[in-house]
């Protein structure tokens, strides 16, 4: 990557900062090659992750560590991905508002994977940790996490993978009535309006 080798090559007192934007570039470029279900995610996210740790920035590490996590959820790996998502949730520096999200995303793939008890305790978590951090911003790198909105997506999803469909209904229309309109036609806004979802959460 251009901007790595740039970084290799870069002295002075500027370097900090060159160094954060191409650790949060490295992270996004990961979370395209996710988007486009390539194995080459886990390379370029791991790079990002060694990033983010030499310049000591936790809301990056997080960052990373999320996408990796939703990498391994692409593929169906509920157990792999649940683990990373519980990892960014232990990431030194993470920000309140990522460990809000990221718990209630670990709760969906726990439940996933089986363990709806452990599951349905993480969800907990997930909206107390909401509720604290209902009024802070988020780390620029996370932008999407301002407000209650996408809190309020990823505790549906998690809901909705436990089997509580009238709360996981409840939790995704007030989410997406809060989304701004320009993220509404974005690929990730599939995981919560999915064809498949909306049947297993459509009244019986």
């Amino acid at each position: 990557m251009v901007l790595v080798g740039l970084l290799r090559d870069a002295r002075g007192q500027e370097r900090d900062a060159l160094a954060e934007v191409v650790a949060e570039h490295c992270a996004f470029l990961g979370w395209l090659h996710v988007q486009m279900r390539s194995d080459r995610s886990v390379p370029v996210l791991r790079e990002a992750e060694q990033l983010a740790r030499d310049i000591r920035s936790g809301p990056l590490l997080a960052q990373s560590r999320n996408f990796l996590a939703c990498h391994w959820r692409t593929r169906g790996d509920h157990r792999q991905s649940a683990q990373h998502f519980d990892a960014v949730t232990r990431t030194e520096g993470v920000h309140l508002t990522q460990r809000a999200a990221n718990t209630a995303r670990a709760a969906e793939q726990t439940a996933k994977a089986g363990d709806r008890t452990t599951a349905r305790t993480l969800l907990r978590d997930a909206e107390r940790l909401a509720e604290r951090a209902a009024n802070q911003p988020p780390p620029e790198a996370a932008y999407w996490l301002r407000g209650q909105a996408f809190q309020l997506l990823n505790q549906g999803i998690a809901h909705a993978a436990i089997g509580d469909a009238k709360t996981a209904r409840e939790h995704i229309a007030v989410g997406l009535a809060g989304v701004p309109a320009e993220h509404l036609s974005a690929p990730w806004i599939n995981d919560y309006v999915s064809p498949k979802l909306l049947r297993e959460l459509s009244p019986s």
